[in-house]
Order: C-alpha cells, then sequence, then structure tokens
C-alpha cells in the first residue's frame, strides 16, 4: 500500500510539473505544425514548422487553468479547449499536428502527427484542440 500511494504522488507530481502546477515548472505552449513530420520522442522545435496562416497564433497554457488529479496510479490533467482560428486569406494550409513546448527555453515537451492532416479551407477554419496530460506507472 505505502508503495502504490508513493508511486501515486510520484506520477502526480511529474503531471503537476507538465502542467505547470509545481516548482521550477515549464511555461507551455501549444503550437501547430504544417510539415509532415514524424513526431517522436526526439522531435526538437526546429524540425517542425510552424503555421503561419493568417489568425493564427500560438496558445500559452496557463498553469491555473489545467485540472484533474491521479487515480490507481494514472494521473490525468486537462486544459479547458484551445482553438486556433484562421482567416479566409490562410486557406490551403496544411495542419500535420501539434506541439507542446517550454516557451521558456524552447524545449518539446510532447506532441503528436495526426492521423488526418487538417486542410485550411479557403474561407478560413478553425482547429480544436483539448490538450491533456496522462501520466501512469510503468
Amino acid at each position: 500500500m505505502a508503495t502504490d500511494t508513493m508511486t501515486n504522488l510520484i506520477i502526480n507530481a511529474m503531471a503537476q510539473y507538465l502542467a505547470g502546477k509545481g516548482v521550477a515548472t515549464p511555461n507551455l505552449a501549444l503550437g501547430l505544425f504544417v510539415n509532415n513530420w514524424p513526431f517522436s520522442a526526439t522531435t526538437i522545435l526546429a524540425d517542425l514548422t510552424e503555421c503561419s496562416a493568417p489568425g493564427y497564433a500560438r496558445a500559452s497554457l496557463a498553469a491555473a487553468s489545467w485540472s484533474g488529479s491521479t487515480v490507481g496510479g494514472v494521473a490525468t490533467y486537462s486544459y479547458p479547449n484551445v482553438t486556433f482560428t484562421f482567416t479566409g486569406s490562410g486557406g490551403g494550409q496544411i495542419i500535420y499536428g501539434n506541439f507542446y513546448y517550454d516557451s521558456g527555453n524552447g524545449d518539446v515537451v510532447w506532441g503528436q502527427t495526426w492521423g488526418s492532416p487538417y486542410t485550411i479551407p479557403a474561407g478560413g477554419g478553425a482547429v480544436i484542440l483539448t490538450p491533456q496530460i496522462q501520466t501512469k506507472q510503468c
């Protein structure tokens, strides 16, 4: 029982760190990339071509907006929806995925290449993401 409790505390601390709720936490930001990059654990910011469509802006993720808990060795923290809105003149650009990075030092923390890329329509469009961090005992 003590081991499970300690594991839950460690996992919870890791998730809280990433969500900006601990000491010396990262300044998380969320961005979209437009090059067909196979996102992996070794991806760095220079590997990604960030979206440049009119209306696009990186999203800063405020630590106070994350919420969650640890249950049964799984820590789950969620953030409210983040909407990226594009104006009509940005049509045609293809978004392949999203990435989270520490805006304080530029380190990519995690991200993903989407199964289906999103092509911004000629009249503009939007991408809505719900950030979530989940860590668990291995």
